[in-house]
């Protein structure tokens, strides 16, 4: 980590990589996900996650509580009905 622009110290924040970094609000704190000691246990840790740039979790502004989207090992796939014209006059 280095302020930017630069000049600046650097400082190591991970040995073991992470991805998605985020900032507490107030920049005290920078969450990320990484496999070593994490900070509590999810399922949402992977290669693909690593690799598929999609955001996995969002934190709040204090930092104290996270959204994080995960699958389900006991979940099962429901169909997704789509209506169209429901606001339309029946044919």
């Amino acid at each position: 980590m280095q302020t930017f622009p630069g000049p600046g110290e650097k400082s190591r924040i991970s040995t073991n990589g992470g991805t998605q970094a985020r900032w507490r609000r107030d920049a005290r704190e920078l969450f990320y996900l990484a496999p070593p000691q994490p900070l509590f246990l999810t399922r949402i840790w992977n290669s693909a996650t690593e690799l598929s740039g999609k955001q996995e979790y969002a934190r709040s502004n204090d930092g104290q509580r996270f959204l994080m989207r995960v699958e389900s090992a006991d979940a099962v796939a429901t169909p997704i009905r789509v209506v169209r014209n429901w606001t339309g006059s029946p044919r």
